[in-house]
């Protein structure tokens, strides 16, 4: 079993399950990440000059068949190691994962990208598990999200400002965990926030970046 204390504040290289298959049970404070989605239907302008298609080969399959055999995984995993799980699956694939405790989305009034029926103007927020309100005013599940990515080394990096509302959730003292942590956005939000954390991603290369955007003082 793993010592968690050898892991803190560190972008671990390698297979999500195979880590936290080794972490105890609860000895996480707060899951936050998000899982891949929307790769193979990036086909617009925008997701096209960020290399969303040739992301999408490299390393995941945009389909029912991979959210069922390793994202339903990953997040059973989250739920037994964490005391709650803060989670955005998108969209496409969204009846797949289990009921959530709380649910909200970040509302993207600017949003371009079509549907059957029109924009898709909203991303699910699902959030597992329970969060202590006693004593603190509640928080909102959902959030008005007009910021840009944070990090253009990746094609699926998340804006900070809006991943530190979610990091936010985890107690001061606590520890954030993202399993799947790409150029390693929220392990930035949970630094700037005075949080613990510890990031997993199996690419050498965005773990390297995601390294040297902590190691900065001004995190890019």
């Amino acid at each position: 079993m793993l010592d968690i204390n050898d892991l803190m504040n560190q972008i671990i290289c390698g297979d999500a399950l195979e880590v936290m298959r080794g972490m105890p049970d609860k000895s996480i404070d707060l899951c936050v990440t998000d899982f891949p989605y929307g790769i193979d239907g990036g086909r617009g302008g925008t997701s096209k000059e960020r290399g969303k298609g040739e992301y999408g080969k490299l390393y995941f399959e945009d389909t029912r068949e991979y959210v069922r055999t390793v994202c339903l995984q990953v997040l059973q995993e989250c739920r037994r190691i964490a005391m709650g799980v803060i989670l955005t699956p998108g969209s496409k694939n969204l009846d797949l994962y289990p009921q959530a405790d709380s649910f909200g989305c970040f509302y993207q009034p600017a949003a371009v990208g079509l549907q059957h029926w029109g924009m898709m103007d909203a991303q699910p927020i699902l959030y597992y598990g329970r969060y202590d309100l006693a004593g603190i005013m509640p928080m909102p599940c959902s959030y008005q999200l007009t910021e840009k990515p944070s990090c253009d080394y990746h094609p699926c990096s998340k804006p900070i400002n809006a991943w530190k509302k979610l990091v936010n959730r985890c107690p001061v003292d606590g520890i954030v965990l993202d399993p799947m942590c790409g150029v390693g956005t929220t392990a930035v939000a949970a630094k700037q926030l005075g949080r613990k954390f510890i990031g997993i991603e199996i690419s050498e290369e965005y773990c390297a970046i995601a390294r040297q955007r902590l190691a900065q003082e001004e995190l890019f």
